[in-house]
């Protein structure tokens, strides 16, 4: 049964994963071809037609965009991220079913629910994938950046990467009822942006914060669901993948960058926030992963915890409060009695 449920989610991957190239390769195509080949004014190439048309056959589709191929391409990359994240997650539903918690052990049973990583096997799988991208890829790649980079330089970028969050995290703040923190967003957005020359410096002195979709999910009572590590973008949870796909086609400075016509531009974004953060957590990484027993085990429980203190904005958890003992003046007179006798 095991060796079914895994060939049937490498099948859906490696279609998922030959979509991907067949639409890549059409795109390709289309960007070389003769001028005979591009779009008249009114009219997008298909560069993903149903299965068994013809890519190269020249045939034009009404398009909404005013024939830009690259919308075309926005297009496809998209619908490559959705099957992608769908054969990640047919993948983790099979898998699950090779991570059943103990049928006789009580104790077992409830450290399994109290882990709540069904998804483990292939969770680790996918941790490992993205330490060797770290490795080879993003680690060197950020130390290069602190090593050329002046502070003052690193500075203005971490600034100008906050400020491009402001307008979801001020929506974000609103969601979640806190009237406070939405004015502390909103004034130091446009004090940065007007002032700070576009958010490179931060001139009001106040202490920026952190919002997203998966939070306000979270104050709203949704359940975070099990853990889940995502290909490049690491710990998360089935809650956090709602937010973020509700927030990637919300977000504003990206939405206005594909209506221009500058795809690259989320990508770029995206790309130096991870080199950004990176390079701020060298030191600090590797000195989690020299101390801990198990990387995988001691990732998930600091992402939960940190993710706990955002969702509560740094508030103590609400404590048990403890229950008072009534105390009867017989009984004190008794025990006071009882002590005399003694002496």
């Amino acid at each position: 049964m095991r060796h079914a449920i895994e060939l049937q989610v490498e099948n859906y991957i490696n279609i998922s994963l030959y979509d991907f190239q067949w639409k890549f390769t059409a795109r390709r195509h289309v960007a070389a071809a003769p001028p005979r080949w591009h779009p008249d004014p009114g009219y997008d190439i298909d560069i993903a037609p149903e299965p068994g048309a013809n890519m190269m056959s020249g045939e034009r589709i009404p398009g909404p965009n005013g024939g830009n191929w690259r919308d075309g391409f926005v297009t496809s990359t998209g619908t490559f991220a959705i099957r992608t994240a769908g054969a990640a997650l047919a993948a983790g539903v099979a898998m699950s079913a090779c991570a059943m918690p103990p049928a006789d052990d009580a104790e077992a049973r409830a450290e399994f629910a109290a882990i709540n990583d069904p998804l483990e096997p292939l969770n680790r799988a996918v941790f490992e994938f993205n330490r060797a991208v770290d490795r080879m890829l993003l680690e060197p790649v950020a130390r290069a950046y602190r090593g050329v980079v002046p502070d003052f330089g690193r500075m203005m970028v971490t600034n100008f990467l906050d400020n491009l969050k402001s307008p979801v995290i001020l929506a974000n703040d609103l969601l979640q009822g806190e009237g406070d923190r939405a004015g502390e967003t909103g004034g130091r957005f446009l004090a940065n942006t007007i002032i700070g020359l576009g958010g490179l410096f931060e001139v009001t002195g106040i202490e920026f914060h952190d919002e997203d979709l998966g939070q306000t999910l979270a104050v709203w009572g949704i359940d975070e669901g099990p853990y889940l590590v995502l290909p490049l973008l690491g710990p998360s949870s089935f809650r956090d993948v709602a937010g973020l796909a509700g927030q990637t086609l919300a977000e504003p400075v990206s939405r206005y960058a594909r209506d221009a016509g500058h795809a690259a531009v989320p990508w770029v974004r995206s790309g130096m926030e991870g080199i950004d953060a990176r390079s701020r957590n060298i030191e600090t990484l590797d000195e989690i992963e020299r101390g801990a027993i198990d990387f995988y085990a001691t990732v998930r429980s600091l992402y939960r915890q940190r993710r706990d203190d955002e969702i509560r904005n740094g508030r103590p958890p609400q404590s048990v409060p403890i229950p008072e003992i009534p105390w009867d003046e017989d009984e004190e007179s008794e025990t006071g009695r009882a002590s005399s006798a003694v002496k």
